[in-house]
């Protein structure tokens, strides 16, 4: 399953422009994609900032925890925004 959303991920990933990762706050980091609607639009971008965030975080040795998400979309694309952190998950939860 986690194989087949990497699949879904990257093909969504590869048809969207993104800000790249930034720290907004420390430890706290921010992503910013848009993808145009005929690509899946709000959908892909959003597919594309996870993406981009895990691998920001799996960079680190660490797992990528949302901090709060927004997607917006229009006719011609959309967009989305994630913040998020990356953290040590305690391998006995």
């Amino acid at each position: 399953m986690r194989a087949m959303l990497g699949i879904v991920f990257w093909g969504l990933g590869a048809c969207a422009s993104s800000s790249g990762v930034y720290e907004v706050s420390p430890g706290v980091y921010s992503i910013s994609s848009t993808a145009i609607t005929s690509f899946g639009g709000a959908a892909t971008a959003k597919g594309s900032s996870y993406k981009k965030a895990t691998q920001t975080c799996a960079a680190q040795g660490k797992q990528m925890e949302l901090v709060n998400q927004q997607s917006s979309a229009s006719i011609a694309s959309g967009s989305a925004d994630v913040t998020f952190r990356c953290v040590t998950r305690s391998s006995g939860s």
